[in-house]
């Protein structure tokens, strides 16, 4: 069953429970992460973090796959998505990569065994569509022969620290291996592929300069990070553990109904935590 038995439990069991205050100091509902909680079960650190923000989303996603390279003594190989029109082709020479790496969203990203959600319809035969979990990045393939072997060269070099950003050239195609029940599946997403429906903008703002207009549209790798997301990416699914981030936001703002979506991610109220603040992952 679900661990709060939604709206009505924190209504008439809890009347401290309120929208504009979740949660409550002495709330016997939810409790925090701590890092207790991670020496116990180091299975957190691998948890999915639900988030209403979408910027929180984006930034808290890259610290995670930073930390999980790190730990699983791999590199994080990144690249700039390429752009779909000629006025985003511009302005984004004109971003180094120091300043665009402010931006997740301009890159493409590479782990080995990295757990990832499918971000668009990219097989309908094989039900490999938008939302698609249980996915784990396999691995990539380049170009040219020059290309592939200045790349294996790369990949293969050990000149690295674990947990490493390397960037690199976009590769031809990223392998994903997607595992549903008992059915197996390895598909290749193609990165240069101009396909409408990976197509999506970015707000650069102020590392813009002084252009008006400072949204980009770029080609998306057709996948993200399964470990950080909205509540509308997690809805409909059943996970082992979730933690919730309840930091108080103006837009959108965090509500009851939100928090009913994360909470009842989960066979049991065990099985969920909160943290206030994007940043308290990074302490524990």
């Amino acid at each position: 069953g679900y661990p709060l038995d939604c709206f009505e439990l924190w209504v008439t069991e809890c009347e401290h429970c309120e929208e504009t205050k979740i949660p409550h100091k002495n709330c016997k509902h939810f409790h925090r992460l701590t890092k207790a909680d991670v020496i116990r079960d180091h299975t957190w650190r691998e948890t999915p973090v639900g988030c209403v923000n979408h910027a929180t989303v984006n930034l808290l996603g890259m610290d995670q796959m930073k930390r999980w390279a790190k730990e699983k003594g791999v590199p994080l190989y990144i690249w700039r998505l390429p752009a779909c029109d000629q006025y985003s082709t511009e302005l984004l020479q004109e971003i180094d990569n120091t300043k665009a790496q402010s931006i997740p969203e301009l890159w493409g990203f590479f782990i080995k065994n990295f757990p990832v959600r499918i971000t668009y319809n990219a097989n309908l035969d094989a039900k490999v569509v938008n939302g698609t979990t249980e996915s784990t990045l396999s691995s990539m393939s380049f170009g040219d022969d020059e290309e592939r072997e200045e790349m294996r060269t790369t990949l293969e070099s050990n000149n690295w620290r674990p947990g490493e950003t390397i960037i690199i050239e976009p590769p031809y195609a990223v392998y994903i291996d997607i595992r549903n029940n008992s059915n197996f599946k390895r598909i290749p997403i193609l990165v240069h592929k101009n396909e409408r429906k990976r197509q999506k903008n970015v707000a650069v703002g102020k590392v813009a300069g002084n252009r008006n207009k400072t949204t980009v549209r770029v080609h998306s790798c057709g996948y993200t990070t399964e470990l950080s997301g909205t509540p509308y990416a997690f809805q409909g699914t059943t996970l082992p553990k979730m933690i919730g981030d309840f930091t108080e936001t103006t837009a959108p703002k965090l509500t009851m109904n939100t928090i009913n979506v994360l909470a009842t991610r989960v066979p049991n109220s065990v099985n969920f935590r909160y943290i206030g603040d994007p940043q308290h992952l990074k302490t524990i």
